[in-house]
């Protein structure tokens, strides 16, 4: 149950794992046994272009990709190996590019 006192850190697990088991419980009733190959990314927008951090927060918290936006094509228009390395050392992909 969220509460007031909240962190991002802590809704975006419990807002994952609600839509997750959501998305998920009828087929996972269905098929127990059956491997699941399932990614999910989030998206940056929510750190209002600190990019840097939204990478280190969203692959701290497990998942597989994130979506950056427009804002982040300038510091890094230049620098486009700078910003692969970063996505892998945090083992991120890049799920999408969007704006």
């Amino acid at each position: 149950m969220l509460s007031t006192n909240t962190s991002r850190r802590d809704f975006l697990q419990q807002i994952t794992a609600l839509s997750a088991s959501t998305f998920l419980g009828s087929e996972l009733l269905a098929n127990p046994l059956k491997k699941w190959d399932l990614k999910i990314a989030y998206s940056a927008i929510t750190w209002g272009g600190k990019d840097d951090m939204a990478i280190k927060d969203i692959a701290s918290l497990g998942f597989k990709g994130i979506q950056l936006r427009a804002n982040t094509f300038g510091p890094y228009r230049n620098k486009i190996s700078e910003l692969r390395d970063m996505l892998q050392a945090n083992s991120l992909i890049l799920a999408m590019f969007s704006s």
